[in-house]
């Protein structure tokens, strides 16, 4: 049973690499079609120019369309595509979400049903009507799983079933008797000597009847079980029809159902957190065989050393196991699939599970998920994410993938502004993207309460109309940055092998990233990622290392204690013929070649590092090494040592004067830096040279840029923008004269008059000023001027005409159900509240003071009060079941400690208030739960909030009043929480399901609960038939004629309730819906009140207008005698609507001023004022200061400007003239105030408005001859 240990030893003999490298290089990929939208072309010369100022198809937004959430509607979404279309969108990608069991919710049309093919038919031919392209992602449909889709289709139906190898480890002792039961499946059993012995013993025909017995020789031994499992639901990728079979049942449908002209709609597809159901070390019937054809030897023998370290050769054979293992994958799943998107011109794209930052998820990341036309990832909440770009990036340029897919940014939340966004999207495409697709597009919201990581991004959001200008800005971003090839200094080695063969892969990962961070961040310097198919098809020329248009000048190896050979024998060559190579953190010590203990690789690193990795760890220090074509190996601890290290050993492409970061890409004879971080007027140098412009992407233009200066080996850009601003530094052949120094802050232009430079510009400080000129020839000339003092700036602060422009169309229901042809406008819908104590209250009064009032939401009023948690031990039920009356403000002596009785508010619509009830993953779910009793210490899963103990105890009483117009029966409903005891009108009621005797008038009702939880407890009346409510998003109590109500104050249910709010500006007049009589007032003068005829559910709809309306915002305070059973704001069972008109308002977060707290939609601010023959002379600047959060400027009639990020300023010059002139100001805020009443986990910050100050700046132009 002994196993040679000569098979081990010549291990090193045998081939090494499982593939050629031409299976994946992107020279040998033919062309995708020539039309193929946002795939890059070869446009020389003002080609690119031009692509800039108006890109090509394809470069725009493309958004997730959510189909889920309510039926398809063929004119709802052509609503919906229209909206988009009319913004610039060039395409949509249909998703479908999950429910908490992770199955795809189900849908009307169900998915892949012949309506659903007719619906998709007939919108990819809206969409190619409208050049847009239509996709759908693999989220949910192609997760292994009992009722997923692609199990239903036939793709996942249990012919592709997966296995992957585990191992059990068991020590024996040299003559005991070892007894093992055995895991089925198992392929192999294998003894290994731990005490110096050689060679493994094969304990697999000892293998009997599901246990092993085996007595070993003397010494102690470990015996490996290796076996494989095979989960019910998984694929086998490396199976080779499992592409073969995902084409045919998943994508090819969608080319036969859209066959000729209708084709070209076809476009994004994606796969979403793909899973395979299998992962680690994968397992088949014919992986041996594969392995024996491709490695020349038998694995089997082996499989222990994917768990165990059978010796020096074990990371040869998990390097090995791994690159055939993987080889399958690519060869049999990833390229099909990609290679039918690709022949199409279809935009096919990524989001894996670990977005990269798990280099071994599917085996290897690299080589896997470079199969994507546009490998990608997601970044949520509007956060950047440099590593995952880093990663996604590095694919495409080394694989020449046309895109890098940027998913942004799901779960920011509905407080999500354009300005978030726009910063973090800069900030990815720096990093390496270059398709921006925004998280949130749904089809339905259903009345606010349907959501999927929100936001929606799209035409829900009030800003919408003010979103062309941020999606043609990224279009052309897009489009630039995805010309050309990237270029940068550093390579960083992307850090699989070392997790492949087991040897400190964490920590090679670690260093491997913050490596990548530290130099990008702190020093300036970008690089890629490097994998080792790459770096071995590499060529060396002029100490680069050149592969698919990249030079990379420095390679690093993070701590590699493992490495492929190729990389070592690649290293060893860049090395010598000039390059810079640093390993971090520690020394290769084994490779793919023969392991560990190899004298060749320990050649090859001490000859670049001085030193083996033995010697390292032995404490044997090395100096950076230098070869005889000078280049430089090193060993160091940190990034900043290699920064230091790397810019005293090369002419760095890019070095930042006070802080900046860079992405470079070369244009065909251009060189394009997008910069971000360097100050303005700090001075960058760029390893570039010729005639400099700044490319402005929201404009599509591009202008000189004078400021700069020749260097050695390149340029200093004295830099034209702010850190904050993307700044696009364009370098092409020619030269030109430039400012090489000045005192100017700014330098408008540099021209030529009478053949004599004249430079003009702007100075802050007035005064004698000076720049030096260097004309094209090198010749310097300084020329000098006088910069005047600037007038003084004009503050526009004090009020401001205001005037709602209402947006929330609810033609779809999307903001509240029913749907109605209506725009929401401002509503009040939190009150300050009060209980009429006696006539004359005076609460009508304009100056009344409420800070001792009550605030409650329409629809929500008491109906218990609450006493608890007490301690188990608590002895109260006796006291309490005797109340006839709860007096809150006397405290209740229980255990020797008092406690006070708390109101406890629900509405019988919607429930408990921000705590709708289980709704599933990433939001809210178009439910309501019937249970509006939750006790205990909330805790948000991400699904439902759970009830936790509270430290004080786990009792809890609830107190109340049930009215009875008769002596009657009722029945108690109770939820799955029952309480643990009842008492009705003092009487303990023992047996829940028996009806409940009530007397004619006031019942009281005591509950005690013994635990934590959620459920609920109704009285309904004995023979009235239960009917659940037919109000959409309604508990099933809500206007059910046999529930009783509960009452906890019966003594005042008869009193007037009083309900005042600050109104908004210029109020005219308003629609109350009450259960009672309304009377109102505004600013203490009545209003004169209409009232409608009663409704089927028992409310009334009043109008009540102001008699003279008045431009501030009011005090409006509502007298409602209120029904039986309306306590609080459930007299208020809907918002009060607010009809405004022109009124004033200071500048500042209208969220804070009263009844606009919760008003999502637009503000017209208007201001006239006054400026002299000296004020409109010069550059006019109208700065305003803050915004939340977009801004539309016209000035005397004339649109200035759209704005939707800082700077929140517009150049007014030319529009404003001396005498009067008039501004106005568009601001459109956030659906976060929308969503203050609705009971979402992810509302935002609703801070809204013009929030000033607005100042109006006058600058001079100073001419320096």
């Amino acid at each position: 049973m002994g196993i040679s240990a000569v098979l081990l030893a010549g291990l090193c003999a045998l081939p090494v690499s499982a593939a050629p490298l031409e299976f994946s290089d992107p020279e040998n990929l033919p062309p995708p079609p020539a039309d193929a939208p946002g795939f890059p072309v070869n446009t020389p010369g003002a080609g690119v120019r031009a692509g800039f100022a108006s890109p090509p198809p394809g470069y725009g937004e493309v958004p997730f369309w959510w189909w889920t959430g309510d039926p398809l509607d063929r004119d709802r979404l052509l609503w919906q595509l229209d909206r988009l279309h009319a913004a610039g969108i060039p395409g949509v990608q249909v998703n479908y979400a999950h429910d908490p069991s992770m199955t795809t919710y189900p849908m009307e049309p169900p998915i892949f049903s012949e309506e659903w093919w007719d619906t998709w038919r007939w919108i990819a031919g809206e969409c190619r009507k409208r050049d847009m392209g239509i996709g759908v992602s693999g989220y949910t449909i192609d997760w292994p799983g009992r009722d997923n889709l692609f199990r239903q289709i036939g793709v996942n139906d249990g012919s592709l079933r997966g296995a992957h190898l585990r191992a059990k480890l068991e020590k024996a002792e040299g003559g005991k008797p070892l007894s093992l039961e055995l895991p089925a499946g198992v392929v192999r059993v294998t003894a290994r000597r731990l005490d110096g012995g050689k060679g493994l013993e094969d304990l697999t025909p000892l293998a009997r009847d599901g246990r092993l017995e085996w007595t070993p020789p003397g010494g102690r031994w470990e015996v490996a079980v290796v076996h494989a499992e095979s989960p019910e639901f998984s694929v086998d990728p490396m199976n080779p029809a499992s592409g073969k079979k995902v084409i045919e049942r998943f994508f090819q449908p969608f080319a036969d159902h859209c066959p000729g002209d209708l084709s070209k709609a076809l476009n994004y597809f994606f796969h979403d957190e793909l899973t395979f159901g299998v992962d680690g070390f994968l397992w088949s019937e014919t992986f041996a065989g594969e392995f024996k054809k491709r490695k020349g030897y038998d694995v089997v023998p082996l499989l222990a050393a994917l768990f165990t370290d059978l010796g020096p050769e074990t990371p040869k054979v998990r390097l090995d196991y791994s690159d055939v293992m993987v080889s399958l994958e690519e060869e049999n799943f990833f390229r099909p699939i990609f290679e039918w998107h690709w022949s199409r011109g279809i935009m096919y794209a990524c989001d894996p599970g670990s977005r990269g930052r798990n280099p071994v998820e599917f085996g290897d990341y690299f080589r896997c998920v470079r199969w994507y036309a546009a490998p990608g990832h997601d970044t949520p909440g509007g956060k950047a994410d440099l590593i995952k770009d880093k990663v996604s990036s590095s694919m495409a340029h080394l694989y020449r993938r046309p895109r890098v897919w940027l998913e942004g940014y799901h779960s920011l939340g509905w407080g999500a502004t354009p300005a978030t966004i726009f910063d973090s999207s800069c900030k990815n495409f720096l990093y390496g993207a270059s398709l921006l697709n925004l998280h949130g597009l749904y089809y339905t919201t259903h009345g606010g309460f349907w959501e999927w990581a929100p936001p929606c991004f799209h035409f829900r959001m009030p800003y919408w109309d003010h979103m062309g200008s941020f999606f043609k800005y990224f279009e052309r971003l897009s489009y630039l940055l995805s010309q050309g090839a990237h270029r940068c200094d550093v390579a960083v080695m992307y850090p699989v092998a070392p997790l492949e063969a087991g040897m400190a892969g964490d920590r090679a990962v670690k260093t491997a990233f913050d490596a990548g961070e530290r130099l990008y961040m702190d020093h300036g310097m970008d690089f890629d990622f490097m994998d080792f198919e790459s770096l071995e098809r590499a060529e060396i020329r002029d100490r680069q290392l050149l592969v698919s248009g990249e030079a990379y000048r420095v390679l690093v190896l993070p701590v590699m204690k493992a490495a492929r050979w190729s990389t070592i024998e690649k290293a060893l060559a860049f090395f010598r013929e000039g390059g810079v190579v640093v390993a971090l953190g520690a020394l290769p010590e084994a490779s793919d070649r023969a392991g560990r203990d190899d004298r060749q690789l320990d050649r090859a690193i001490r000859e670049i590092f001085g030193v083996t990795a033995e010697e390292a760890r032995a404490g044997k220090g090395a100096e950076p090494r230098r070869s005889r074509s000078g280049g430089v190996g090193a060993v160091l601890d940190g990034p900043d040592a290699a920064a230091a290290l790397i810019s005293a050993s090369i002419p760095r492409d890019f070095v930042p004067g006070d802080g900046g970061q860079v992405l470079h890409r070369v244009i065909d004879d251009r060189d394009v830096y997008m910069v971000m971080g360097a100050a303005r007027n700090s001075e960058c140098f760029f390893r570039a040279e010729g005639v400099v412009e700044l490319w402005d992407p929201w404009s599509g233009t591009s202008h000189p840029l004078h400021t700069h200066a020749p260097a050695e080996g390149g340029t200093r850009v004295r830099m034209p923008l702010g850190p904050d601003t993307a700044q696009l530094i364009v370098f092409s052949p020619g030269a030109a004269p430039s400012v090489v120094g000045t005192d100017l802050d700014e330098i408008a232009d540099l021209s030529l008059t009478d053949g004599k430079p004249v430079v003009t510009g702007y100075a802050a400080v007035p005064g004698e000023k000076a720049a030096t000129v260097r004309a094209a020839d090198g010749a310097e000339t300084v020329l000098r001027g006088v910069a005047e003092a600037a007038p003084s700036p004009v503050s526009l602060d004090g009020d401001w005409e205001v005037e709602p422009a209402p947006t929330l169309d609810n033609r779809w229901g999307d903001f509240r159900l029913p749907a109605t042809d209506t725009v929401i406008g401002a509503e009040a819908r939190r009150f300050a509240h009060a209980v009429e104590t006696g006539p004359g209250s005076g609460w009508e009064r304009a100056d009344v003071d409420t800070s001792g009032w009550k605030t409650v939401t329409h629809s929500y009023g008491q109906r218990f009060w609450k006493l608890g948690p007490l301690p188990e031990t608590a002895e109260a039920d006796a006291a309490l079941a005797a109340m006839t009356v709860v007096d809150s403000s006397a405290p209740v002596a229980v255990g020797g400690q008092e406690y006070r009785w708390q109101p406890y508010d629900y509405s019988t619509r919607w429930g408990v208030e921000g705590d709708p009830g289980p709704q599933g993953h990433h939001g809210l779910k178009k439910m309501v739960s019937d249970d509006f009793i939750v006790l205990g210490r909330p805790d948000y899963t991400g699904i439902l909030i759970e009830y936790q103990k509270e430290e004080a105890g786990t009792h809890y009483y609830l107190w109340t009043t049930v009215g009875a117009p008769e002596a009657l029966e009722a029945l108690a409903r109770t939820g799955d929480m029952k309480p643990a005891a009842l008492w009705v009108n003092g009487v303990r009621v023992d047996d829940l399901a028996a009806p409940v005797p009530l007397q004619a008038g006031v019942n009281t009702v005591l509950l005690r609960y013994d635990a934590p939880g959620r459920t609920h407890f109704v009285l309904e009346r004995a023979g009235v038939p239960s009917v659940a409510s037919e109000v959409p998003l309604s508990m099933r109590w809500h206007d059910n004629p046999a529930v009783l109500p509960f009452d906890p104050a019966p003594e005042t249910a008869r009193a007037a309730g009083w309900y005042r709010f600050t109104s908004p500006p210029g109020l005219r007049s308003m629609r109350v819906t009450v259960r009672g009589a309304l009377q109102a007032w505004a600013d203490g003068e009545p209003m004169t009140v209409e009232t409608g005829p009663v409704r089927a559910d028992g409310t009334v709809e009043c109008t009540a207008a102001v008699r003279t309306s008045k431009a501030a915002a009011v005090a409006v305070a509502m007298r409602v005698d209120r029904e039986p059973g309306c306590p609080g704001g459930a007299a208020l069972p809907e918002p009060v609507k607010l009809d405004c008109g022109p009124g004033v308002m200071p500048l500042g977060d209208w969220s804070q001023r009263g009844a606009l707290a919760e008003y999502s939609g637009g503000m017209w601010y208007r201001k006239t004022f006054t400026l002299s023959d000296e004020q409109t002379r010069g550059r006019v600047t109208l700065d305003l200061g803050a915004v939340a959060a977009s801004a539309e400027v016209i000035v005397n009639g004339k649109p200035a400007g759209i704005r939707v990020t800082p700077p929140w300023r517009v150049d007014a010059s030319g529009l404003v003239t001396p005498g009067e002139n008039r501004v106005e100001v568009l601001v459109c805020n956030t659906l976060a105030n929308h969503y203050g009443t609705i009971p979402t986990h992810y509302r935002g910050d609703p801070l809204s408005g013009l929030l000033g100050p607005v100042t109006l700046r006058t600058e001079r132009e100073v001419a320096l001859k």
